[in-house]
């Protein structure tokens, strides 16, 4: 709760500083108490807690004195905030609090009880002193890696919360990779990565305007009106592991009079380096027509206020948007037919995006897929596809472009183009068209970070 103390208005904090000096008091006369009497269990049960103390270098009366220091500069900061009524003023002190203890201010304590390894390091006595250490540099959580319980509990600390940042005009997200999102090697692949791209996409909808009852990322204002993506370029430096917390930030801004750009940074929460970077295409359709439809002006303005000013791309615009060859038939690489299940179907009524990269993932060599870093995945969304279809998967070698080459996949870069389609009879529909850019001879795992 102490890291939540920065969110109260002035008042608010005067009545925390209260209720914390009030049960301070209460937990002196109830110790003192314990001292006096002749209750054998009790003190017994302040030995121990006495010796543990000691074995991190502290005690009860440093305890109670740290709880009085911190109500100390609680009270400071209440005296700043009733010296001044300016807005970046009051700002400047909330923001220098939640960096002081964003540590606790993400943990939550009904979550931890239900790890028990986790529940154990915090009732370590170095629990105190480890998590402010790692508050103040998460570096510093290697340092307790001997300590497996009150590394587990360190490394608990649940994601903070999704929320509109820079104005109202970027989104951020974190989140703590599953089980159920990595491979035999404990690593996210690109389609797990995709996916809470996606996720986070639509979850920045939802903090714009609201939940809709119909499609993804829609405003329940436009009555029937979807937006789609038509294209998205992935690039990741290094896939993050079972357990890491990940930090997506995204943006959009207009691309044209019928499309919009959305961005994204993905980021290690515990070291701050990146991981990866994404640029998306997206328009506007009519969900009975299937047709694409102009951006209504009511939308236009409410977009405005949440748009990127001025333009912000993730992925530098040279590398972007170029060209995906074409693919010869017959292919050099046919894969497995794919049947586009009932439960592949997304809200807006037709096989989820990210379904597509797993596809053409299914036609790369598996000396490729097990030996090479895939470094970028671009892919054009061409036509629709629907419960029960049939889908052939094609590939071939193909050029590397030569922004990569020099700029995150190598000089040894490895290319394919993909090709999913839908065929009846002679007549074949193109659905999606990629290009994947490998790094040659380098695992997607490098062992020596393990």
């Amino acid at each position: 709760m102490i890291g939540k103390f920065g969110d109260f208005d002035t008042e608010g904090k005067k009545i925390y500083v209260d209720h914390m000096a009030g049960l301070v008091d209460q937990l002196k006369v109830v110790l003192t108490r314990i001292k006096l009497s002749n209750d054998e269990l009790g003190n017994e049960m302040l030995r121990m807690q006495n010796v543990q103390m000691l074995s991190a270098n502290t005690n009860m009366q440093m305890i109670m004195e740290g709880l009085e220091q911190e109500m100390a500069e609680m009270r400071r900061v209440i005296a700043l905030e009733e010296a001044t009524t300016d807005p970046a003023t009051l700002a400047a002190i909330k923001a220098a609090w939640q960096e002081r203890f964003k540590y606790a201010a993400n943990l939550r304590v009904d979550k931890l009880a239900s790890d028990p390894q986790a529940m154990r390091g915090s009732l370590d006595p170095q629990a105190l002193k480890a998590a402010q250490d790692v508050s103040a540099d998460p570096r510093k959580i290697d340092q307790y890696r001997d300590n497996p319980d009150l590394y587990a509990f360190l490394e608990f600390p649940a994601p903070p919360g999704s929320s509109l940042v820079e104005d109202n005009r970027a989104f951020v997200e974190c989140h703590r990779i599953r089980g159920n999102e990595v491979g035999p090697n404990q690593h996210t692949n690109i389609i797990s990565i995709a996916t809470l791209l996606q996720e986070a996409a639509s979850n920045h909808a939802v903090a714009m305007w609201g939940r809709s009852t119909e499609g993804f990322a829609s405003d329940p204002a436009m009555g029937g009106l979807i937006f789609v993506m038509t294209r998205m370029q992935l690039q990741m430096e290094r896939y993050p592991r079972w357990g890491d917390l990940v930090e997506v930030k995204t943006w959009f801004q207009e691309d044209g009079k019928l499309a919009a750009q959305r961005d994204f940074v993905i980021t290690d929460v515990t070291t701050g380096q990146p991981l990866g970077r994404a640029t998306s295409t997206w328009v506007m359709i009519n969900m009975q027509t299937r047709r694409l439809s102009k951006f209504p002006e009511a939308a236009k303005q409410k977009m405005e206020a949440f748009q990127q000013r001025p333009p912000r791309h993730a992925i530098a615009r040279e590398q972007t948007r170029q060209k995906l060859p074409d693919l010869g038939l017959p292919a050099e690489i046919v894969g497995p037919i794919q049947v586009a299940r009932r439960s592949d179907m997304d809200m807006n009524g037709h096989v989820n995006n990210v379904t597509y990269l797993a596809w053409a993932l299914e036609t790369v060599p598996s000396n490729i897929y097990s030996d090479c870093h895939l470094y970028q995945m671009e892919i054009d969304y061409k036509a629709e596809c629907l419960g029960g279809d049939l889908v052939e998967s094609l590939a071939g070698h193909c050029g590397t472009h030569e922004s990569l080459l020099s700029n995150g996949a190598g000089p040894d870069a490895l290319s394919f183009v993909h090709v999913l389609r839908r065929c009846n009879g002679e007549a074949c529909t193109e659905l999606v068209r990629a290009r994947t850019a490998w790094r040659a001879g380098e695992p997607p795992v490098d062992a020596a970070s393990e």
